[in-house]
């Protein structure tokens, strides 16, 4: 009987089944805090992943920002130009291939480093300044060494080792070929390239300017902690071919008049303005290409023959119009005169009437053919133009006054203004007054007072024109327009085409 009275004793069970949930709570507790712990960490590895992947965006971004800028001289970035000032350091920003007359030099190749770059010309600064390089590290590893961002052109061997198919795209059996963007917005590919032989290119481009259709690299590393991400993007530049056909082209009969100079030689894009009496040694920097035609002495331009042979080092101007890039001084489908100590050199493409082509049948230009892109690119350049006519004129410009009596004045010792100006009404300039790249007048123009301009000028008119008095000078530069063209492609949110982009 004692003994089944124990049995029956709960006393103490209370204890037990506490000390049994204790356990179970304890180890609940530490599957909990595993799991958060896990958790924690998963989700730091994934922060980390993301900011180097956003780092390495950056890094992207930043090239494709700077391939787009506007060489223009000296010329800040926030005038419409390509130098910048990091961290107490001007530089000029822009990322560019100068190329082998029109066609893309096939060892370009651009490296962007955080700080001081290695010497070599393929070596850049960022343009990030240093406060912020560690937030966004895409130049240097986790362990501080140098990591840069690296621009360069596609080759068929690059489409070889990423497996594609039909990689030697010319059939030519050697992959060593550049690789080009046909183009077509709605049906983008990459088509046969032109073919390296000695530094040269042996097979014409696709039409267009044929080194922003060149297909481009661009590998970025970004970093964040231990965490690395690469990525690569094939892409190229929003396809322009300028049409300018002279370094001032008119819809109307022109009186040049004063001591005004143009000179259809196809000059740099660094070309300086100097004040330099144009008789001195400084002539040939305005004028020659060794022999030029000139609107005086004969056309021969100090050739010191009457007529030269269309060849050779000596050959006038207008027989190296075609093929060295150089354009007539004015062209234009009504007479031109000139008065007074005017000067005007270059060449027409038949070598028939020295400086100046005036042919009846010359249709003006739109300012889309000028610009060599669809009009639907205009609409959406003039969309997010400058449209103050007090300020200096930078990047695309617009000053619509064709329906008033203002004459468009550009600013008051403007220090340098440069891009796209359009003026829908009348121009007028009457002070110092530089420009770099393309003015494009729809009424009637009068340069004064030692205006400057380098890229090229059109006046459609209304009038008989006198365009230049005083000492202003006009200086064709076909790389000019093309870099102002491209960079207002780019503000336009027109920038570029992305042929594939890989994350690794």
């Amino acid at each position: 009987m004692k003994s089944k009275n124990l049995l029956k004793n709960e006393r103490g069970l209370a204890l037990v089944v506490a000390l049994m949930l204790l356990v179970l709570l304890t180890v609940m507790g530490l599957a909990a805090i595993s799991t958060t712990t896990t958790e924690m960490q998963i989700t730091s590895n994934e922060r980390t992943d993301a900011q180097a992947f956003h780092a390495a965006e950056a890094g992207i971004k930043e090239v494709l920002y700077r391939t787009a800028l506007s060489s223009v001289g000296a010329t800040s970035i926030a005038n419409g130009g390509s130098y910048a000032t990091v961290d107490a350091v001007t530089f000029n920003a822009a990322i560019g291939d100068l190329g082998i007359g029109d066609n893309p030099d096939p060892d370009w190749e651009v490296n962007v480093y955080f700080g001081t770059p290695p010497a070599g010309a393929n070596n850049v600064r960022s343009i990030l300044p240093a406060a912020d390089q560690a937030k966004l590290n895409y130049g240097k590893n986790a362990q501080g060494n140098p990591d840069p961002v690296n621009v360069r052109y596609v080759t068929e061997a690059d489409l070889q080792q990423w497996g594609l198919v039909n990689a030697d795209l010319n059939n030519d059996g050697d992959f060593i070929d550049l690789v080009y963007y046909n183009g077509d917005a709605n049906d983008p590919q990459r088509v046969p390239p032109s073919t390296a032989v000695g530094g040269t290119i042996d097979t014409a481009p696709p039409t267009g300017s044929n080194m922003n259709m060149a297909v481009r690299l661009v590998t970025a590393r970004g970093h964040s902690g231990l965490a690395a991400k690469r990525i690569r993007l094939e892409t190229t530049g929003y396809p322009v071919n300028p049409q300018v056909s002279a370094a001032l082209t008119a819809d109307i009969p022109l009186t040049l008049t004063g001591s005004g100079f143009i000179s259809g030689y196809n000059h740099s894009e660094d070309t300086a303005n100097t004040n330099a009496d144009k008789n001195s040694i400084n002539r040939p920097l305005y004028e020659t290409n060794l022999c030029d035609n000139y609107n005086g002495g004969a056309g021969t331009g100090g050739c010191g023959m009457a007529t030269d042979p269309d060849v050779g080092a000596t050959a006038e101007y207008s027989g190296k119009a075609m093929s060295s890039g150089h354009k007539p001084a004015v062209v234009s489908n009504d007479p031109v005169t000139t008065q007074g100590a005017f000067e005007g050199w270059g060449g027409s493409d038949d070598n028939s009437v020295g400086w100046k082509k005036v042919d009846p049948a010359v249709t003006f230009p739109s300012l889309a053919a000028l610009l060599g892109v669809e009009q639907s690119a205009v609409d959406e350049m003039i969309a997010g133009a400058n449209t103050n006519p007090n300020a200096c004129p930078s990047g695309v410009t617009y000053i619509d006054n064709k329906n008033s009596n203002q004459n468009y004045m550009p600013a008051q010792n403007c220090p340098a203004g440069s891009g796209i100006l359009i003026v829908t009404g009348d121009m007028k300039i009457t002070a110092q007054f530089e420009f770099r790249g393309l003015v494009y007048v729809e009424k009637d123009a009068e340069l004064r007072g030692g205006s400057w301009i380098l890229g090229a000028l059109a006046i459609k008119g209304t009038s008989t024109l006198k365009s230049n008095a005083g000492s202003s000078t006009v200086l064709y530069s076909k790389k000019t327009v093309e870099n102002v063209v491209k960079s207002a492609m780019s503000n336009a949110a027109l920038p570029s085409n992305v042929l594939s982009w890989r994350e690794d």
